[in-house]
């Protein structure tokens, strides 16, 4: 385990962020596919997650989708925030959006 330069708090080798003061990280890029998403619909209809500062993955969830109606066009953004301090949030938050999705579509 290595410390963190600014701090000196202990990091895990594959952190990008220091959990104790937010410091960046010398570190290659995540390769978990999670860490950041991004869905684009239209340039004025858009969404991003990220892992956060203090997070060793992300435990987000995001939809983002529209469909035709009769009424006009029905645009959703869904975004769940798993609660990391909680066991399973990644899966607890993408199962909120696709319920979200179900309800909707």
């Amino acid at each position: 385990m290595q410390t963190c330069p600014r701090c000196h708090s202990p990091v895990a080798d594959d952190d990008r962020f220091c959990g104790a003061c937010g410091a960046t990280l010398a570190r290659a890029e995540a390769t978990d596919p999670h860490d950041h998403a991004e869905r684009v619909i239209s340039p004025d209809f858009a969404g991003a997650t990220d892992r956060g500062l203090r997070h060793a993955h992300n435990e987000d969830a995001l939809l983002i989708a529209e469909t035709p109606t009769p009424k006009g066009l029905l645009q959703l953004l869904v975004v769940s925030d798993g609660v990391s301090s909680s066991v399973g949030a990644a899966q607890a938050a993408r199962v909120a959006v696709v319920k979200m999705r179900d309800a909707v579509f």
